[in-house]
């Protein structure tokens, strides 16, 4: 019985493994996409450069941002304190937070 379990665990593993292979070799993990959603991680934000936001903006057209918006949009994120910011590590839950703050909205914009 010992014996076929093990043989049906390795089984089983090599599956697993064979299929992580296939995913590895499949998705576009170095896609720019997947390196510039850094923008969503509250904790990266003093690192994400106007080129970032740029890339990201003429990937989603829909947006209808012009590049100066999307920049003055970074630096006003950037240089709010972080004490007016959602305290919340979840991501999601931080944007969420931050998309429903009004007092967010309202920060004085003294680059228009």
């Amino acid at each position: 019985c010992s014996f076929l379990l093990l043989r049906c665990s390795r089984s089983v593993r090599r599956f697993y493994e064979a299929a992580l292979q296939k995913m590895f070799s499949s998705f576009p993990l170095d896609h720019p996409l997947l390196w510039d959603l850094k923008v969503l991680d509250p904790a990266a934000r003093l690192d994400i450069s106007p080129g970032t936001v740029e890339r990201l903006g003429a990937m989603f057209p829909q947006l209808s941002l012009s590049e100066d918006r999307l920049r003055e949009e970074l630096v006003d994120y950037q240089v709010t304190d972080s004490k007016q910011l959602p305290q919340e590590d979840n991501i999601d839950r931080f944007w969420g937070l931050l998309g429903k703050d009004v007092s967010f909205s309202e920060l004085p914009r003294d680059r228009k």
